[in-house]
């Protein structure tokens, strides 16, 4: 496997950053703050980005995303995706993943959904991702991130 450095990772996780706000940012102007943060681990071989923010001045900041980067595996987790309410059911969660993935892709890593409730597990077999294990699933070229399959606002669930 190609080893990158340093600042082959600091891009990379750039380039998803990058590629999460562009389809958060519209409704993340309107809170009242949100911010990126990386952090490194094993001299930025690991690395987790956390995407934060606050509804108004009296809340608690509180996550919206978080991205585990696993570069000498050439793998990226996803092991929380909290939408605030007024960010549900718009697929903004789904777009969020589609375009995380797409970056994946570009740069051959894999990306996984993990340590997720039973009910979402189900709805991205359902979507055909991959299942790894009860925990993970795989998003791969077949997985349908795009259409309302399984929504619960469509009476599946």
């Amino acid at each position: 496997m190609e080893r990158f450095d340093i600042g082959q990772f600091m891009a990379f996780e750039k380039k998803i950053t990058e590629a999460i706000e562009v389809i958060l940012k519209p409704e993340l102007d309107k809170l009242f703050f949100y911010e990126f943060k990386v952090q490194r681990f094993n001299a930025g071989e690991r690395s987790m980005l956390d995407l934060y923010y606050q509804m108004d001045e009296k809340s608690q900041k509180s996550l919206l995303i978080r991205i585990r980067f696993l570069h000498p595996e050439r793998e990226l987790q996803i092991p929380n995706i909290l939408l605030p309410e007024q960010m549900r059911w718009r697929r903004l969660g789904k777009r969020t993943i589609k375009s995380v993935f797409d970056c994946c892709t570009s740069k051959e890593y894999e990306l996984c959904i993990v340590e997720m409730t039973p009910s979402f597990h189900q709805r991205l077999l359902d979507r055909n991702a991959l299942e790894v294990d009860e925990d993970t699933v795989q998003i791969t070229h077949e997985t349908e991130l795009e259409k309302d399959i399984g929504s619960p606002l469509m009476g599946y669930y």
